[in-house]
């Protein structure tokens, strides 16, 4: 009876570890299955019967065939964004580019091809007025004056021209300078026909002067030669009382 017994248990215990074993079998084909589509679903009955479309699809829809594609739509993705960058770059370069050619000073200097022959010109009329100052009455202090005015706006003219910077605002600073110029052009011109003007004034007066002088001198030669003559006179007529 207890041999019964025991040889009962025996047979339960095996049975157990042959279920377990495989089960354990059948698991691990699931997984495999799962993560990479090798190996095949157990038991093929069960899945069969109960789970047909999950068998059927099983190996094509594996772990690792999602993770394949899943790298390669995130490569994709970093490919597209890795070209949109590269395509950003190219163009903030080529912008730069421009702004560089915009901003060098030199040959491309488009405003001062504009600009520079009114600036030129102002700048010409301007010197010729200020060789002016001092023939025309003005002091040799002011025409230093001027002079130095001159000199610092063909400086502004030059640093302008030196400068980085972007051709409107470069093209801006030359029409300050002509404008600056033309304003100070106009009042030497001004000044200049006030010191002619007093000038003619001075050389009308004085050869007035000259004039008045001169008639004075005569005057007073003459008064001296009829004084001369009227002695004379009165000496002869005293002679011809004596005798």
């Amino acid at each position: 009876m207890f041999k019964s017994f025991v040889l009962s248990v025996f047979c339960c215990l095996a049975s157990i570890a042959v279920h377990a074993q495989s089960h354990d079998g059948a698991v691990m084909n699931q997984f495999l299955v799962g993560e990479t589509g090798a190996g095949a679903l157990q038991p093929q009955l069960y899945y069969t019967l109960f789970h047909k479309s999950y068998g059927n699809s099983a190996n094509a829809t594996n772990k690792l065939l999602y993770r394949g594609q899943m790298k390669m739509m995130a490569l994709t993705k970093e490919e597209l964004h890795a070209q949109g960058l590269d395509s950003a770059l190219i163009d903030r370069a080529r912008v730069e580019a421009l702004y560089i050619v915009d901003r060098t000073p030199g040959a491309g200097d488009i405003a001062w091809i504009g600009e520079s022959e009114k600036v030129n010109n102002i700048m010409d009329m301007f010197k010729k007025n200020i060789e002016r100052v001092t023939l025309d009455g003005g002091t040799p202090a002011e025409y230093r004056d001027w002079l130095s005015k001159w000199n610092a706006y063909n400086q502004a003219i030059q640093a302008a021209r030196d400068a980085y910077m972007p051709m409107g605002n470069r093209q801006e600073a030359y029409i300050n300078i002509y404008q600056t110029v033309f304003r100070e052009n106009k009042a030497l011109t001004e000044r200049i026909l006030f010191l002619r003007s007093n000038k003619e004034t001075k050389d009308i007066l004085q050869k007035r002067q000259q004039a008045k002088d001169v008639k004075l001198s005569k005057v007073g030669e003459a008064a001296k030669n009829a004084q001369g003559r009227w002695k004379l006179a009165m000496a002869s007529a005293a002679s011809l009382g004596n005798n």
